[in-house]
C-alpha cells in the first residue's frame, strides 16, 4: 500500500513515484505480486526473483489500514468527513511506523497535519463527533505498543485541542 511505500521512502529520501522494489535484490515488484496482504501469502513472505524474506511487518501494516479506513467510513459514513478521518488517521500510521523505526517525523507529514489541524479547529464543524471518534478509537486499544500509545494519547489531545481552540487571530 502506499502507506508502505512512504514509511520506506520518506525517511530514505527517496522519490514516493515509480514501483515498488524488493529492498533486498532491488528487483522491480510485479504487478500481480504487488497485491496487499494476499501476494505476501502466494508468494510465501519471500521475493519471487531473491527469495529474500517479506517482513510481516507489510501484511500488518496493510490490514491495520484497511481496519483504520473501515472504521472511519463506518464511523462517519461514506462522506467527506470519513475520507478526512481516514486519511488523517493513515498519516498517522505513516508518522508513527517511521517514527517507531527512525525517530524522526518527517516535515513532509507533520506540518500538513498541523495546518489541518489549524484549519479544522478555526472551521470548528464536527469537532464534537470528531472527538468522539478519538475517544472511541483511543478506548479500542491498549497502551501496549506504539499504535495504543498514538490512539490513547495524540488522537484525544489532538481532536480535543481543535474542539477547543478558538483562533481569533485568524477570524479577527
Amino acid at each position: 500500500s502506499f502507506i508502505n511505500v512512504l514509511a520506506w521512502r520518506l525517511p530514505r529520501q527517496e522519490s514516493i513515484l515509480g514501483r515498488s522494489r524488493c529492498p533486498r535484490c532491488l528487483g522491480v515488484i510485479r504487478w500481480y505480486d504487488n497485491v496487499p496482504v494476499l501476494s505476501f501469502f502466494v508468494l510465501r513472505a519471500s521475493c519471487r526473483d531473491c527469495a529474500g524474506p517479506i517482513s510481516w511487518r507489510y501484511p500488518l501494516v496493510e490490514l491495520a489500514a484497511a481496519a483504520l479506513w473501515a472504521f472511519t467510513i463506518w464511523w462517519f459514513g461514506p462522506t467527506l468527513r470519513g475520507l478526512a478521518a481516514a486519511a488523517f488517521l493513515s498519516s498517522l500510521l505513516v508518522v508513527s511506523l517511521i517514527d517507531g523505526e527512525h525517530m524522526v517525523v518527517p516535515d513532509v507529514i507533520s506540518i500538513p497535519l498541523i495546518g489541518a489541524g489549524l484549519f479544522a479547529a478555526w472551521m470548528g464543524k464536527g469537532s464534537r463527533d470528531l472527538f468522539l471518534f478519538a475517544d472511541t478509537v483511543s478506548s479500542a486499544v491498549q497502551p501496549k505498543d506504539i499504535f495504543g500509545i498514538l490512539a490513547k494519547c495524540i488522537l484525544p489531545a489532538f481532536f480535543a485541542s481543535a474542539s477547543t481552540a478558538k483562533l481569533a487571530w485568524v477570524t479577527t
